[in-house]
């Protein structure tokens, strides 16, 4: 496997964990009802268009598809393992882990 390539799989893997565990967060907004809403330039994507739109019952639909693998692999695919927000991210994650010693 070439670098680029482990590159992206390891970007994956570790921002798609710091997601699951609410370490980092995908970007985007909550209206005035607590829906969430992801940001238009980097975190709707093509993978987003099959979700509901966020309602009174339902106001995290896109905030819990924002956390899985899925969208995590579009994304660093759209943006690329090196873009500035991705590597945003990832010192993210490991300054979370500096602070927790591990």
């Amino acid at each position: 496997m070439s670098n680029r390539k482990n590159d992206i799989k390891n970007a994956i893997e570790k921002i798609f964990y710091s997601r699951k565990n609410r370490i980092t967060h995908p970007r985007g907004k909550f209206d005035n009802g607590n829906r969430f809403y992801p940001a238009y330039k980097n975190e709707q994507l093509i993978c987003c268009s099959c979700i509901r739109e966020p309602s009174r019952g339902f106001p995290f639909s896109f905030l819990h598809h924002c956390r899985t693998k899925k969208h995590v692999a579009a994304l660093i695919n759209k943006l690329g393992p090196y873009s500035k927000v991705i590597m945003i991210e990832l010192a993210i994650i490991r300054r979370h882990k500096t602070m927790k010693g591990n």
